[in-house]
Formats: C-alpha cells, sequence, structure tokens
C-alpha cells in the first residue's frame, strides 16, 4: 500500500503505515512485566512474563495490549523523525496513544504469570495516532515543567482543531510558572470560553484556579471530570469555599454585636 502525501501539520515520512513485511523481534520492560514480541506483516505475537502473579483477565488484558507495541514504537519514531519531539520518554517502553483493531486473537499457555497472545493488528488512522502521541507527549511536558519541549510541539497543535482548546490550556498552565503576569489573560482570551475535553488538562487547569483563588472557576472546571486527581480538587475546593463563606458569615455578624 502507497500512502499520497497530502500538506499536514504534523509531517509524516512517505509510505505505508503498516508494520514491517519482514519478520522482527523485539522486548519490552515495564513494571516487572517482559514482553517478548515478534511480527510479520501484521500479524504480532507476543509472550509475556511477569514478577508478580495476576488473575487470568488481567493477564490476559496485558497481553492483548502489547500486541499494539509494534504500532506504539513505530508512532513514536514517526514524530522523532518529524522533528515533534527529540527524544523518547522512555527508553525501553514507546509512549503514544494508537487506535487499531486487532482481528483473530488467540491465548495460550496463560497462567498466573504468562501467557501468550497473538493477533492481526490493523491501524485505524495513522494521522490521528501521531496527532494524539503528540498531544500526549505535551500533557507530559506540562506535567513534568518541561516548558521548552512544550513551547516546541505547542504551535503544531494550536493548529489542529481536535488539541487547540486543550493545548491552549497546557499553555496556561506554562505561563503560570514563567510569565504569571500574563497567564490570567492568556485564560480569559482563549480557555475560559471553550470546551476543554481532557480530563488531565482540566485537572492541570483546575489546580492552578485553585492557587491562584479562582475556587468558583475551579469547581467549574472539574464538575464533570471523574478521574481521581479532579475528584480530589473538587473535594478540597468546595471544602475551602464552605470555610470561606462561613468567615464570611461570621464576619457580617460581629457588626451586630
Amino acid at each position: 500500500m502507497r500512502r499520497i502525501c497530502k500538506a499536514a501539520v504534523l509531517v509524516v515520512l512517505a509510505g505505508s503505515y503498516s508494520l514491517p513485511a519482514f519478520s522482527s523481534i523485539a522486548a519490552w520492560q515495564f513494571a516487572g512485566t517482559t514482553y517478548d514480541v515478534q511480527w510479520n506483516d501484521n500479524n504480532v505475537e507476543v509472550n509475556l512474563t511477569r514478577d508478580n502473579t495476576v488473575n487470568e483477565s488481567i493477564i490476559k488484558a496485558e497481553c492483548r495490549s502489547a500486541l499494539t507495541l509494534p504500532v506504539r514504537a513505530k508512532t513514536e519514531r514517526e514524530i522523532i523523525a518529524a522533528g515533534v519531539i527529540t527524544q523518547p520518554r522512555w527508553q525501553n517502553w514507546p509512549f503514544a496513544d494508537v487506535s487499531v483493531e486487532i482481528d483473530n486473537l488467540r491465548y495460550s499457555n496463560v497462567t498466573a504469570t504468562s501467557a501468550t497472545c497473538k493477533g492481526d493488528i490493523s491501524i485505524s488512522n495513522m494521522e490521528k495516532d501521531l496527532e494524539r502521541t503528540a498531544f500526549l507527549y505535551a500533557q507530559f511536558f506540562a506535567e513534568t515543567s518541561d516548558w521548552d519541549s512544550l513551547r516546541a510541539v505547542a504551535p503544531k497543535l494550536l493548529k489542529l482543531p481536535e488539541f487547540s482548546n486543550d493545548t491552549a490550556g497546557l499553555i496556561t498552565v506554562m505561563l503560570a510558572e514563567i510569565k504569571p503576569e500574563q497567564s490570567r489573560s492568556y485564560y480569559q482570551e482563549y480557555v475560559a470560553s471553550n470546551n476543554i475535553s481532557r480530563n488531565e488538562t482540566k485537572s492541570l487547569l483546575a489546580r492552578w484556579l485553585w492557587r491562584s483563588g479562582y475556587l468558583h472557576e475551579s469547581l467549574r472546571m472539574v464538575e464533570k471530570c471523574q478521574s481521581d486527581e479532579c475528584q480530589y480538587i473538587y473535594e478540597n475546593v468546595s471544602i475551602q469555599l464552605l470555610e470561606t463563606e462561613a468567615n464570611s458569615v461570621d464576619d457580617l455578624g460581629a457588626y451586630l454585636n
């Protein structure tokens, strides 16, 4: 299959995005689990071994997810080659957000610490995988205060409608650290009236609003966010608001004594 290149914000290499047509073997490790992966064309096989025991449903889910490792690794290499990022987050684990279809999924030799699975991998949308992975990195840069890297990737993401609002939210968090006098005006102009869709961006913005004393805005930012971090912020800001309102009532009552 030959891909016809077109103008795009994230420049990618010409050619097919399918897995290599020759047999390849790689090993990845993460959180005490080793994944030995081999693939030929779009057929992938994973042999998984864990340090700790888990039940069958968990180890099957881990094995199934690992079938996407070659695609995730390729996606990460593509955005590095395109100059979107300069180096991977981890050396032995691909940090990428991809959407694939897995057909003919089979499991064998499943135990409490190991499993083998096979499947045929189809990539749904290469451009979207690259864009989602670029934003995943932008989010990581914001969470780790890597502002130089965020500044490098943000202009590309601001041109993508799916990610522009959340990217503006991440820029607000950056400005709060490096140019705090500009963060509020930037937020009001580019973020406050727009829809922030991702929980991680909401929690970063809500925490900044909380620290800045904008408690009602912080609550609104996380009221429809279901992540643990958002729930933590919501509960604590709610308590602080109640305490603030109670103190205000006490101050008013003092004039009557």
